[in-house]
């Protein structure tokens, strides 16, 4: 069995103040000014959002309070193969509960996420109480993402994220696990149930279901009684936002699974740049969640600082 060792995150002072002075000379677009407050978001991070949280990120936040907030939670690292790939590093944070039969549950993150979506619910999850069940809680930064590995072969793809989390929970001592995954977490997820559902993977939750419409040829009762069953005024209201989210959302996913090379320098040499990445899908993709800006900064500093490079994170995890 790999060994898992402690992890401590400790971003070194020059990386620190590289960050200062990239903030420091940035330098701004021009934008469109005649947009309604309504539309103010519509072509992504409105210029004076922009400016006030890059001076906020050079002038007050403060990366070694956050360290230290982190390190408090019990992270880990171990060495996972792959097959075809060789070796990786994996992160990952582990809280086992002290509650009898507690259940091994693996928590995926998505995009643009790291292990940091675990930490609010963690007390929670490893407590439990009358109604709910108590957990042992696993959550790993997926390869290219925090402080795992980055992987330079261009068919690392679900597969192999897939791999690399169940031999995790191997190595921990865990041979039966539930899942909870979110928005790319799910696609590695469902490879997991796939593949070693039954002996292994026992259940699977997400939030990021992505299910296929009914034919008449693949659910013929089913697609019959869709076609008899009309729509509610919410039901017409998701679909119009998922088609608006086709043609005016989806822009990035097109980037980062065609040409993620050419994004990533601009992510990897700019801070800002990459703070505008994210925070508009942080900011769209919230249901109007009251973000801090200390958090926001943390989860865009988790990226900048993160062990692959800001400019390979989430961009082939993609395909």
């Amino acid at each position: 069995m790999p060994s898992i060792t402690t992890f401590t995150i400790d971003v070194p002072e020059a990386r620190v103040q590289r960050l200062k002075q990239k903030l420091e000379l940035a330098d701004f677009p021009d934008e469109v000014t005649d947009l309604t407050p309504d539309d103010a978001w519509s072509r992504g991070v409105p210029l004076s959002e922009m400016k006030r949280l890059v001076r906020y990120w050079h002038d007050e936040f403060n990366w070694r309070a956050v360290e230290t907030a982190l390190n408090k939670l019990p992270h880990f690292s171990t060495e996972v193969k792959i097959e075809g790939f060789g070796s990786y590093q994996m992160h990952f944070i582990h809280q086992r509960s002290q509650v009898t039969n507690a259940i091994p549950l693996l928590f995926l993150h998505g995009w643009p996420g790291s292990f940091i979506e675990v930490t609010k619910i963690l007390p929670l999850l490893v407590q439990g109480n009358n109604s709910s069940p108590a957990f042992h809680v696993v959550a790993p930064s997926l390869m290219d993402f925090g402080f795992s590995s980055g992987s330079k072969k261009k068919a690392f793809y679900m597969e192999q994220h897939a791999e690399a989390c169940h031999k995790l929970m191997l190595s921990l001592g865990y041979d039966e696990y539930v899942i909870q995954a979110g928005d790319m977490g799910c696609l590695v997820a469902r490879l997991l149930a796939s593949n070693y559902g039954r002996a292994h993977c026992k259940a699977l939750h997400t939030n990021s279901a992505f299910p296929a419409e009914p034919t008449a040829s693949s659910h013929p009762e089913l697609y019959e009684k869709v076609k008899a069953t009309p729509l509610s005024e919410d039901e017409i209201a998701g679909l119009g936002r998922t088609a608006a989210f086709g043609t005016e959302g989806n822009g990035y996913y097109k980037q980062l699974s065609t040409r993620d090379q050419t994004i990533g320098y601009s992510l990897a040499d700019s801070p800002v740049g990459l703070l505008a990445w994210l925070y508009e899908k942080l900011h769209d993709w919230s249901d109007n969640y009251p973000w801090t800006d200390d958090e926001i900064l943390t989860w865009v500093s988790i990226y900048y600082f993160s062990s692959a490079g800001a400019g390979l994170l989430g961009a082939r995890i993609m395909l």
